[in-house]
């Protein structure tokens, strides 16, 4: 489904009994926050989805809950690849024997085999098993765990000044530089003429086969997390972390929470989703980028 809707998102909710999902879509100016208990062996799920002031909304979420898996995708060069990604995950997961790894890299392959050339899409997604998160994370969406308002975990954002990504791709034959703007750094993959800020990224096969994008992957890296009760995973799309805070975005986070939970049980699902409405409020205040943030509440 190719939308264009400003400031809007939808959460799709079908038959929660069985193999589905939640994606998003479109949903009124009203319903940019909600908050969601799936089923009694999943977290307390929150999501604050926000257009801001893009001109189109290109992150997109996904839960599972059969299979408990969730996700945030920040698209970029148009919404086909990271639409296509949300509608194919779930059938690639168990295509997959719910190897994240190998589901990524498979939908990778139906991207370029299905001709979806112009466009692409980070990935930071969790699957919860066995009291650990397997997380999976392509480009610069950012995963975080936090355990007694501290953050105890994070996923590295694949960044093209990130020096092991930056050697990989020079040595690749592609090219990395800095559009300086006033004191702030901006490191790129590509040419002055047409270029990405992250180094890994699902699609963006036009680009891929260009030589100055030698080295532009979609390899997932993939943390592995022990969970413990009351443990809190945000994930977000760059522009939640870009938004927040320009120093320490992740404990701006935490922070966030923490001062929500002082005041109410976070198991409260108004409590949850008013902490996701705070990150989406302080974050877009600094940023003109789609804002995503998927808190999960691990309370059983």
């Amino acid at each position: 489904m190719n939308l264009t809707i400003k400031n809007s998102f939808i959460i799709v909710l079908l038959s929660l009994g069985s193999a589905t999902a939640i994606t998003a879509c479109c949903m009124s100016k009203q319903q940019k926050y909600r908050t969601l208990r799936l089923t009694h062996n999943t977290p307390l799920v929150s999501i604050s989805s926000e257009q801001n002031r893009r001109d189109s909304m290109e992150d997109r979420h996904l839960i599972d809950p059969e299979k408990s898996v969730f996700g945030v995708f920040d698209g970029h060069g148009g919404s086909e690849a990271v639409n296509h990604v949300t509608q194919t995950f779930n059938d690639q997961f168990k295509r997959n024997n719910d190897d994240l790894g190998q589901t990524l890299e498979s939908i990778e392959l139906d991207i370029k085999q299905k001709n979806i050339e112009m466009s692409g899409t980070t990935a930071i997604v969790a699957h919860i098993k066995d009291s650990k998160a397997t997380i999976a994370n392509i480009g610069d969406s950012r995963a975080i765990l936090i355990r007694n308002n501290q953050v105890l975990e994070k996923t590295v954002d694949h960044k093209p000044n990130l020096p092991s990504e930056k050697e990989r791709i020079e040595k690749a034959g592609g090219k990395v530089f800095n559009t300086k703007y006033l004191i702030l750094d901006h490191w790129r993959i590509g040419n002055e003429y047409i270029n990405l800020s992250m180094s890994r990224a699902l699609g963006d096969h036009h680009l891929k086969e260009m030589p100055d994008f030698r080295g532009l992957i979609a390899t997932p890296e993939i943390s592995q997390w022990p969970l413990q009760k009351k443990d809190i995973i945000v994930l977000a799309s760059d522009g939640v972390w870009d938004g927040i805070a320009l120093n320490e975005p992740n404990e701006a986070v935490a922070k966030i929470i923490a001062d929500t939970r002082t005041k109410k049980n976070l198991s409260d699902a108004a409590t949850l989703q008013q902490a996701a409405k705070m990150i989406s409020t302080q974050a877009k205040r600094k940023t003109l980028d789609n804002i995503t943030a998927m808190i999960l509440y691990f309370d059983e």
